[in-house]
């Protein structure tokens, strides 16, 4: 590449190149070596030097470079540049044409869009934002806006929705040079048409079991907590939040299963009834001594306790703390944890401490990579945020929407074993609808029903499922329906 640089009387010389050969790693260094030589027969022309460039790597940057130069320009000189930028703020679109799943065009006022380069996904453009806009089928996306400023083979990342039929879709587009960069035709996701199956509002089976009523029998009850304390108000949602196994005779498969708050009462449809804890406990089943078998535990935010039957007691955490109980480190044991939404606390116990979320989020770890570890993440229900530490970023979901993470596919050739990995998924009480981000969406359920998902067919896979309090029913989409528990009892399939 060759540039034509003018020398002034102080040796001090500016230029503007164009330079598509630039490293984004050494631009985060903020300088970079070049090697240039002067041309012996075009020396200087009328005060004029012609010089050639030899760049080190290799990437998009228009850079603006100042070069100060000794009195004697010397052949294979060694000098620093100083670049002041990388792509930000140089215009460049991207653009394509968008349709609803049966081939139609979105009103403009029905699109909403978020986008943001894969490899940093803080910085976010919008339809609102300077260059970006929906109208008429088309979009488009000025990447120069971004702060941290984009290169070529960086991925795109476009999340898409229709909030006027739910429909939705993620875009992901590898940039180029090309100016505009012009994306293939983009179809959304279809909704799936609630089905008129009595699913959603079933009617209670012949057959069904009868509700619950606690054990009379002392002998079942346990001696009381000391520090217990029945005046706690337990936290509203805490049935989803539970992330733990609930295989609790090792068959592996999950059981139903409540627990009754105001008695203590655990009951396991077909194995077990019995007490422990009380008003103000939140259920923590988990399997915490490695034998395969969830085993009874509650949380108890008045005092911190966690108190595992016949295992453990110990103090961890406090009254504003959501218990995260999952297997953090691999050994197949559920290790105790919080989540301290005020300050976004991340707390396992003898394994680690973070910052990561903030007021209002809701936790959801997971295995989101597939490796057999839980990863620490959260739900942002204000603007359907999945953030997953040093992993991933994604929108999906919207306000009053349930996270139900899980495992809900196979990925790999292995259909029998795995590998498997954690899937962002929501639950809409409102409409009864599920979405398992980039698997399915259907309706199964209605307002008033808790999600209760877990392996009830050996499959190794979650199913969906809910529990309705109102009249005990529990439905698993496409296995069973049965009645255990009355109003008030809370799932423990997790």
């Amino acid at each position: 590449m060759k540039i034509i640089i003018f020398k002034n009387k102080l040796w001090s010389i500016a230029i503007a190149v164009m330079c598509w050969m630039f490293s984004s790693s050494i631009l985060a260094e903020g300088y970079m070596d070049i090697n240039f030589s002067v041309e012996t027969d075009q020396r200087q022309r009328n005060g004029i030097y012609e010089i050639s460039v030899e760049l080190n790597n290799q990437s998009d940057a228009e850079i603006n470079i100042t070069l100060t130069l000794p009195p004697t320009l010397t052949q294979s000189s060694r000098y620093t540049l100083t670049p002041t930028s990388q792509q930000g703020g140089i215009p460049h679109l991207v653009a394509g044409e968008l349709f609803n799943s049966d081939h139609s065009i979105p009103a403009d006022e029905d699109i909403s869009f978020i986008t943001f380069i894969t490899l940093r996904p803080t910085d976010i453009l919008n339809q609102s934002s300077g260059g970006c806009e929906y109208a008429g089928g088309y979009w488009q996306i000025n990447t120069g806006n971004f702060n941290a400023g984009w290169s070529a083979g960086e991925e795109l990342e476009v999340n898409f929705q229709n909030l006027a039929n739910g429909e939705s879709g993620i875009l992901c587009y590898e940039l180029t040079t090309d100016d505009p960069d012009i994306v293939p035709d983009f179809y959304l996701n279809p909704t799936i048409t609630p089905p008129p199956s009595p699913s959603a509002t079933p009617t209670p089976l012949p057959s069904a079991t009868p509700t619950i009523t606690p054990h009379p029998s002392p002998s079942a009850t346990p001696t009381p907590l000391p520090s217990a304390t029945p005046s706690v108000t337990p936290l509203p949602t805490p049935e989803y939040l539970v992330l733990a196994a609930g295989d609790y005779d090792g068959d592996g498969t999950s059981d139903i299963a409540i627990f009754r708050p105001n008695s203590g009462l655990w009951a396991v449809r077909g194995l077990d009834r019995v007490y422990f804890g009380t008003s103000g406990d939140i259920p923590v089943s988990g399997d915490y001594d490695g034998d395969g078998i969830a085993d009874v535990s509650i949380f108890r935010p008045s005092s911190g306790l966690w108190a595992v039957k016949q295992l453990t007691r110990l103090y961890f955490g406090g009254s504003d703390d959501i218990p995260v109980p999952s297997d953090y480190d691999g050994d197949g044991i559920s290790d105790i944890g919080i989540f301290r939404s005020s300050s976004g606390l991340w707390a396992v116990r003898d394994i680690a401490r973070c910052y990561f979320g903030g007021e209002g989020d809701l936790p959801v770890p997971g295995d989101y990579d597939g490796e057999g570890i839980s990863d620490i993440g959260i739900f942002r229900s204000s603007s359907g945020l999945w953030a997953v530490q040093d992993l991933t970023r994604v929108y999906y979901g919207a306000a009053g929407d349930t996270p139900v993470p899980g495992m809900y596919q196979r990925y790999g050739s292995n259909k029998t074993t795995g590998p498997f990995r954690t899937q962002p998924a929501i639950f809409r009480p409102a409409s009864g609808l599920w979405a398992v981000q980039g698997l399915t969406r259907v309706y199964f359920g209605a307002s008033g029903d808790t999600p209760a998902v877990g392996d009830f067919d050996g499959s190794l896979l979650d199913n969906i499922a809910i529990f309705r309090p109102s009249g005990g029913l529990w439905a698993i989409r496409g296995i069973t329906r049965a009645y255990f528990g009355t109003p008030g009892d809370i799932p423990v399939t997790r």
